[in-house]
């Protein structure tokens, strides 16, 4: 099966990529796309003057809200950056490089024409509805939650991510966390170090060791 059910920390079960459909709409599309290159560090947005669909292969990147760089979620690929905005431009969001990525792309309209050729706007629907969940997902561990709550989560959330990651001095456990949320400095440095002193989190020179096993509530 292409689906199956995964709960995080919480309970309360997670999308989970759409690998096979994915796969698909990839295969479809390689041998008549460009490849391209995204540096660590390196962003790029959709132009309404020349809307292009990205496939991502390889890499680790985070979504942006462009106006105030709010980082809105980091994700691995494979994945397809520009399906939203092909069919009704915002121009809202921007694509960092959290690693060096890699993959393919191509015009919207030849994207279109190959998927018409080709029956595959069941696997387009399937990823769209991925992305939607991905969306409620977060909004239901950010939204109407109390400050600590909100801590809680994205700590959990760093834990996910390789030692590599997380040992950079960018991504240091304050600095993850003042980046995806809209929390006070002082808020987030007096539970974060409350946690640690607790020894419910590992913390050493501002990155993040180690959780264990975090209270529901604080």
């Amino acid at each position: 099966m292409e689906i199956n059910n995964k709960q995080d920390s919480n309970g309360v079960d997670m999308p989970i990529k759409p690998i096979v459909a994915l796969e698909r709409l990839f295969n479809a599309v390689e041998s008549l796309s460009q490849p391209f290159e995204l540096l660590e560090g390196e962003s790029l947005w959709i132009q309404p003057e020349n809307p292009m669909i990205w496939m991502f292969t390889d890499g680790l990147l985070t979504i942006m809200r462009r106006r105030d760089g709010l980082h809105l979620q980091s994700a691995r690929a494979n994945l397809i950056y520009g399906l939203a905005e092909a069919f009704q431009y915002r121009g809202f969001l921007l694509v960092r490089a959290e690693t060096t990525c890699r993959g393919c792309c191509l015009p919207v309209s030849s994207f279109i024409e190959i998927i018409n050729s080709n029956g595959l706007w069941h696997d387009v629907a399937v990823v769209l509805s991925y992305y939607i969940n991905i969306l409620i997902y977060r909004d239901q561990q950010l939204v109407g939650s109390d400050t600590y709550t909100i801590i809680r989560h994205k700590l959990i959330e760093l834990m996910t991510y390789s030692e590599s990651f997380r040992m950079k001095s960018k991504n240091s456990a304050f600095r993850y966390i003042q980046q995806r949320t809209s929390i006070s400095r002082s808020n987030i440095f007096r539970i974060l170090s409350e946690l640690n002193k607790g020894g419910y989190i590992k913390i050493e020179n501002g990155q993040l060791m180690d959780v264990y096993k975090l209270p529901l509530s604080y």
